[in-house]
């Protein structure tokens, strides 16, 4: 433990040479090794060891634990950066029949699109990331960027904006701020513009990008709605002045952005607004006006979150083979956290089909619920790596049909039948090395008729009938080698009679 606190110490340092001398000291049984060899493959694509980053992460991936995913990602940078996008994207393709929900192996797909100028499919999986996470700021960043390098400044404004709403006051906020006011207050010369059709369809802000582009906010005669008179706030301004949201448009920054965007300006909110987007900005004069209206950004936050969240519940997203509408849940409320669940709720009531994740993004629980709220037909849940876990059947709440539970290998550990609620039929218990553990039989949730033990070796080592949940007969017990052990006379569960005993 000694050896590994020592090279987290020179992990979190930076010094990566310095960690790996100690990481590669820690032993494979090591119950932190994982954890570790997940720091050893990330210092090693710090020193530019791609090679060596890609081993340790398929040895990561073989652990089958839980940072599998963070061996896929790591995996796919170390390719990313040998310049084999074509081979990062397929293995996340490969991760995503594992973990479908994880969100940053999207983004990841439509960053190395993007890196071999394959915009179409780049934006498709940008699309896609926000479908499932549309508070996942690193894509409203990429896309941000993405329209800035094709002189699509409203939307390069739109992307850019809800960044910052999503992550106020960090390092990041503060330079796309930059980035912002020096693109609408100057001219800001785009390169090389690659004639992208960001949008499959609609999206058509050529006018507004005309006004920002020839700064007619900037004239003396515009009223600015905000105490903070800059350029950056007076070129949003007429930003949200002019968009109309049309909802026949079917434009990715129409859907996505415009329609908060305009209820900010319509709804008198713009002020605060623009206060709590400056809360990113470490230019001290803003934050001496921002500190005088702290209690109307206050509001504004409550006001705006409130208003993403709604907005976001008009999103449609993949869900059994078609786009429906369902409320995303994130692990402790947190989007940073990750999908937690897709699924509807009616007051207090589950509603529909739901799914429920892993932090990992794999599928944990799959079921649906019926028009009282109670669970109806199939339901399965699954192992982190993906293997299911336990399938069960239910009617309106009560268990009912097959039943079955497995180990984490994938192999069966239990296979029984349910009516109305109780255990009734055939049930077979498994060990973890597959044999064959006990047979039972059960009648109105009560064990009835003949059952069987057997050893760890899969040699039967006891036999005996249950009547009305009792044993009712003989007990007899075998040696491992099949030769009887004892016979116990039982009644209703008591024994009675004489007891005989055998020798090998």
């Amino acid at each position: 433990m000694e050896i590994a606190k020592k090279g987290y110490k020179e992990y979190s340092d930076g010094n990566f040479e310095a960690a790996l001398k100690f990481y590669d000291l820690v032993n494979v049984n090591d119950s932190n090794y994982e954890a570790i060899l997940t720091e050893k493959v990330v210092c090693n694509i710090s020193l530019e060891r791609f090679e060596e980053a890609i081993e340790l992460s398929e040895e990561g991936i073989e652990l089958n634990g839980e940072f599998k995913t963070s061996f896929y990602l790591n995996k796919g940078t170390a390719l990313s950066r040998m310049d084999k996008q074509m081979e990062a994207i397929e293995l996340y393709l490969e991760a995503l029949k594992l973990y479908p929900r994880y969100y940053k192996m999207l983004h990841q797909i439509a960053v190395n699109y993007e890196s071999m100028e394959k915009y179409e499919q780049a934006l498709a999986y940008y699309g896609k990331t926000l479908e499932l996470n549309p508070f996942y700021t690193n894509t409203h960043v990429s896309l941000g960027s993405l329209c800035l390098s094709e002189g699509k400044y409203a939307q390069a404004l739109m992307s850019f904006i809800m960044a910052i709403l999503l992550e106020p006051g960090s390092d990041r906020a503060n330079s796309i701020l930059v980035v912002m006011s020096s693109m609408v207050s100057s001219k800001m010369e785009v390169v090389d513009p690659q004639g992208i059709k960001l949008s499959p369809q609609g999206d058509d802000y050529s006018d507004i990008d005309l006004v920002i582009k020839n700064y007619a906010a900037l004239e003396k005669g515009y009223k600015v709605k905000s105490k903070i008179d800059i350029p950056l706030i007076r070129q949003i301004q007429v930003l949200f002045e002019m968009l109309e949201y049309d909802q026949s448009d079917g434009g990715f920054w129409m859907d996505t952005y415009v329609p908060l965007y305009k209820n900010i300006f319509n709804s008198g909110r713009f002020e605060a607004f623009s206060y709590y987007l400056l809360k990113s900005s470490n230019a001290d004069q803003h934050k001496k006006i921002i500190a005088k209206y702290d209690s109307d950004v206050t509001r504004f936050i409550e006001w705006a979150g409130a208003q993403i969240r709604i907005e976001n519940l008009k999103k449609p997203v993949p869900f059994d083979g078609e786009m429906q509408l369902k409320i995303r849940w994130y692990f402790r409320g947190s989007s940073k956290n990750g999908l937690e669940a897709l699924g509807n709720k009616e007051g207090e009531a589950l509603r529909g089909c739901w799914e429920i994740y892993h932090k990992s993004g794999a599928l944990k629980t799959k079921g649906c619920y019926n028009k009282r709220g109670n669970r109806e037909g199939e339901w399965a849940w699954y192992h982190g790596n993906g293997n299911l876990n336990e399938m069960v059947n239910y009617k309106d709440a009560k268990l009912h049909g097959a039943y079955k539970t497995y180990y984490e290998d994938g192999s069966p550990a239990l296979v029984g039948t349910y009516a109305n609620g109780e255990l009734d039929g055939g049930y077979v218990v498994y060990s973890k090395s597959g044999k064959t553990f006990k047979e039972l039989n059960y009648k109105d949730g009560k064990l009835e008729g003949p059952a069987k033990h057997f050893h760890p070796t899969g040699e039967l080592r006891y036999t005996y009938s249950n009547v009305n949940g009792e044993i009712d007969g003989e007990l007899k017990e075998f040696f491992e080698n099949g030769e009887l052990k004892s016979v116990t006379p039982k009644e209703n569960g008591l024994r009675v009679g004489t007891y005989r005993e055998y020798y090998r």
